[in-house]
């Protein structure tokens, strides 16, 4: 059986026209690494291209309005990945779920307009929020702003308004385990000392997470930051805070954390760890290369020491209060040994952007969860340089000053949530802006030109251990049953070699392979394969015969019994090579059960079964 290969992506998203609005396709990024040349993960994990994307600045996932799932009648419904770009506009990418991971079958602009949106998140109701920036001429500055977008029709309406914006803006959005929607707030300037190139700070609201109850603004209206009088007139960037008509804001607006300099994304342990709620967040250092980028355990109402301390040492330190210094002059008023210590030196303007913690795969998806030894791990992406060509030649000069980012790092945690080592994880990317684990468990990066998701291998991580291949006659391999008019499981992932079996049920039953999964009396798909050197045609009589076929070669291999498949007893095996688990995708799957060409889902989850994972 020929197969198809996901790695290069063709399967991941279909040409032409994906919507009312043309997903539109930026120029990849100058420092962009060759297209054809797939990242590396470390060892035992495998990288593919889940879809194009130029230009993404975050991701997220969310159930889709129409998504064509391969595990319908979930609930909760399998999820889709949405992502915001650099041309102004939110993507939603329908994913098919199979039992390799997803595939992306279309494409769609589900609102557009925007300027730059760096903040995307979608609360538990389905509500869709995006953080943009604008320059406003009254102002003089640029401002961040927070939509509450519906993702069905595109209208928005603002719920957080005059937020002080510069070199930085709002980045990566979040819910918090609390429910509020947190803001990271990049400070304005890139001069290291609060002032000069770009605009003037705002404390405590730049440089800041701030937090907001999104309810709240539904009911009472959006918190604006005002800049102007009601007369007109201009009110001074120190008066801002204070300002009598700012005192709505302050009151709708909490401020979480303050004293970064330009902070893009925050995550919480998860419940499963003995630190869990525990909010971290990567921070990008000053312009300096005596400043490094961390990773910092966010303290609730602490003042993380920016602009008067940034943090020193060597890449990968694990670093302590001995490796921070005063940026200028002192300031009698903040003695830097008072700031809460950056958790980990992550290397000069490595521009540490999304992060995430593992997470345990959702119901209703395939099981890609990271092994448990990475699960009290964060990842942190790291995209170099935006811009500043003449400071990458600077860091070219001087190699104990080398940027060595384009990569996601591990960090690993322990018990109590310090940190016991530092690593690459993934290396070889161009831009990577974001971080986020999936609802299968797997993790997603946004790159400069494509959507990558990086899994444990199915083989090597989920499946050699637990069902090596078998002989006949050798039950290692679980059994499907044939119960009913059902194939239980309906699709099952097994290794090549593996000599799987079919058991009985009450009634006559044949297990028959087709060229492609047969999807009702009327489709030509339903009729035996016989001329394939792959097909097998077995006959199950009753209770206790059983049917065996080994599958030798990796592929995708549909399956229905002749006398029920009109009343949808169909199948899937899906059979990968341990020594090449790339060399059949969620793409090949997808092509079996004819959605590549828009079809219905064709493989059920009615009963709660559906597709399942050997092992």
């Amino acid at each position: 059986m020929a197969v198809v290969g996901l790695l290069a992506g063709p399967a991941a998203v279909a040409a032409g026209d994906h919507g009312s609005t043309p997903v539109d396709e930026a120029p990849a990024h100058p420092a962009s690494h060759d297209s054809a040349e797939v990242p590396r993960a470390a060892e035992g994990f495998v990288t593919q291209v889940l879809a194009d994307a130029q230009a993404p600045t975050v991701i997220t996932f969310h159930a889709g309005p129409d998504a064509l799932d391969q595990l319908p009648d979930t609930d909760p419904p399998t999820k889709d990945l949405y992502y915001a770009n650099l041309n102004g506009q939110i993507v939603h990418v329908d994913l098919a779920w199979t039992p390799l991971g997803p595939a992306a079958v279309d494409r769609t602009v589900v609102a557009d307009g925007f300027n730059q949106p760096l903040g995307l998140a979608f609360d538990d109701e389905g509500s869709m929020y995006v953080a943009d920036s604008y320059d406003d001429a009254v102002a003089q500055r640029p401002l961040g702003v927070v939509y509450e977008v519906d993702p069905t029709t595109g209208d928005r309406q603002v719920i957080v308004d005059g937020v002080p914006n510069g070199q930085h803006h709002i980045n990566h959005i979040r819910f918090g385990p609390d429910d509020r929607l947190y803001l990271p707030v990049g400070n304005p300037n890139d001069s290291g000392n609060g002032t000069g190139t770009g605009h003037t700070d705002v404390f405590p609201y730049t440089g800041a997470f701030l937090s907001v109850d999104t309810a709240r603004l539904a009911d009472e209206g959006p918190a604006v930051l005002h800049w102007q009088e009601t007369d007109g007139d201009l009110i001074a960037d120190e008066d801002v805070v204070d300002h009598p008509r700012n005192q709505d804001f302050a009151d709708k607006v909490d401020v979480f954390a303050h004293g970064f300099r330009n902070i893009f994304g925050i995550t919480w342990a998860p419940q499963q760890l003995p630190f869990a709620g525990t909010a971290y967040t990567g921070t990008n250092g000053a312009d300096n290369p005596n400043s490094q980028d961390t990773l910092e355990r966010i303290r609730e109402d602490a003042h993380h020491g920016y602009p008067f301390c940034i943090s020193q040492g060597e890449p990968g330190q694990i670093t302590d209060l001995g490796k921070e210094q005063w940026i200028g002059s002192p300031n009698p008023d903040f003695p830097c040994a008072d700031r809460p210590p950056a958790e980990a030196l992550l290397g000069y303007h490595v521009c540490a952007t999304g992060l995430d913690f593992p997470k345990q795969a959702e119901p209703g998806h395939p099981d890609f969860t990271f092994p448990e030894e990475r699960t009290s791990s964060v990842f942190v992406g790291e995209c170099a340089f935006f811009q500043a060509q003449n400071t990458i030649v600077e860091s070219l000069e001087h190699p104990s000053r080398h940027n060595t980012a384009h990569k996601v790092t591990e960090v690993a945690l322990d018990d109590q949530g310090e940190v016991t080592d530092i690593h690459a994880f993934l290396e070889g990317l161009a831009l990577p802006t974001d971080v986020q684990f999936g609802p299968d468990g797997a993790m997603y990066v946004a790159d400069a030109g494509q959507i990558l998701r990086v899994a444990a291998s199915p083989v090597a991580g989920q499946l050699a251990g637990a069902l090596s291949p078998s002989p006949v006659g050798d039950d290692t391999a679980a059994p499907v049953a044939a119960v009913g008019q059902s194939f239980l499981p309906q699709a099952i992932v097994v290794p090549t070699g593996t000599s799987l079996a079919w058991t009985g049920g009450a009634i006559p039953h044949t297990v028959t392979s087709s060229q492609a999964l047969c999807t009702g009396a009327t489709s030509e798909a339903c009729q035996n394969n016989a001329g394939d050197p792959d097909s097998f045609d077995g006959l199950l009589t009753g209770v206790g015969d059983t049917y065996r076929h080994t599958f030798d070669e990796p592929g995708v291999y549909p399956y229905y019994c002749e006398f029920h498949y009109a009343l949808g007893m169909t199948g899937l095996v899906v059979a990968v090579d341990p020594a090449d688990p790339t060399a059949v995708g969620p793409g090949d799957i997808v092509d079996a059960v004819g959605l590549a060409d828009g079809d219905s889902p064709a493989l059920d989850h009615a009963h709660g079964h559906g597709f399942h994972l050997a092992g």
